[in-house]
């Protein structure tokens, strides 16, 4: 309040710079947390239903496709 001119309004500047890093690191903390728990739990849910994780999945399509392009050529 005593200050006036450029150095107060330097801190203020810095002080609301601190604020919004602050607010963008706890929204993405908050963002990430709720992506994991869908994830987790869609993952728990297909499991339950006796179905393949999306990752497994991948893995066997990616080996049939791997060795659909390797077996001509080997022969």
């Amino acid at each position: 309040m005593f200050m006036r001119g450029i150095g107060g309004n330097q801190a203020t500047a810095l002080l609301q710079m601190t604020d919004v890093a602050v607010l963008v690191t706890v929204l993405v903390t908050v963002l990430v947390t709720v992506l994991v728990g869908m994830g987790l739990l869609e993952k728990t849910r297909s499991e339950a239903e006796g179905q393949q994780p999306p990752s497994r999945a991948l893995t066997t399509h990616t080996s049939a496709v791997s060795a659909r392009f390797e077996g001509p050529s080997s022969r």
